[in-house]
């Protein structure tokens, strides 16, 4: 086809398909324009926490992690020390409630007594509509793997997994304590 018998082609054309012509633009610009939505995680660190299986559990499980990493490097021949917690969820927040219990009697007429009991139960709050929390829970612990430097030694191995067990109420056969690969030119 040449530019003449375009050109034609356009003259020729009705009012509805030149209205057709002009929603498909439309719509291929629509479908082209590329839409940023909010629940986009904005860092690399942030994908991987949310896309991670067991790993729910956040700030909260980052922290426990540092922690423990701390306190094991502080340990007598343990070294450098990484710690990866999983979790099963994200903690709990208990919120303080106003509980209220009201008892009615009924007596009918032949003298027999009923009791009917109900309770209410509402949701404390703050000065800001925010609701009041009375404690919060920290995530519930599935497992944890260690990797020290001076894992290789089964003394402190041994010291390792016992600090791991006293602090953390996790069965036995989801902790482990491996030894940290040397690192050439350290």
């Amino acid at each position: 086809m040449d530019l003449k018998n375009i050109r034609e082609k356009l003259r020729n054309m009705g009012r509805t398909q030149w209205i057709t012509v002009i929603l498909m633009g439309v719509l291929l610009l629509v479908i082209a324009i590329p839409v940023k939505t909010d629940t986009e995680p904005e860092t690399e660190e942030e994908a991987l926490e949310s896309d991670s299986p067991g790993t729910s559990g956040g700030k909260e499980q980052k922290y426990l992690e540092e922690q423990l990493e701390d306190i094991l490097e502080q340990m007598d021949g343990v070294g450098k020390v990484q710690v990866m917690i999983t979790v099963k969820d994200s903690g709990e927040k208990v919120l303080a409630k106003d509980e209220t219990y009201e008892k009615n009697t009924e007596v009918s007429e032949n003298g027999n007594t009923s009791d009917d009991y109900t309770r209410e139960s509402r949701t404390v709050y703050d000065g800001d509509d925010i609701p009041y929390e009375t404690k919060e829970l920290l995530p519930e612990v599935e497992g944890i793997v260690v990797v020290a430097q001076g894992a290789g030694d089964a003394a402190v191995e041994t010291n390792i997994y016992r600090a791991v067990k006293a602090l953390f109420d996790v069965d036995a056969h989801k902790i482990s304590v491996v030894k940290m690969r040397s690192q050439e030119g350290t």
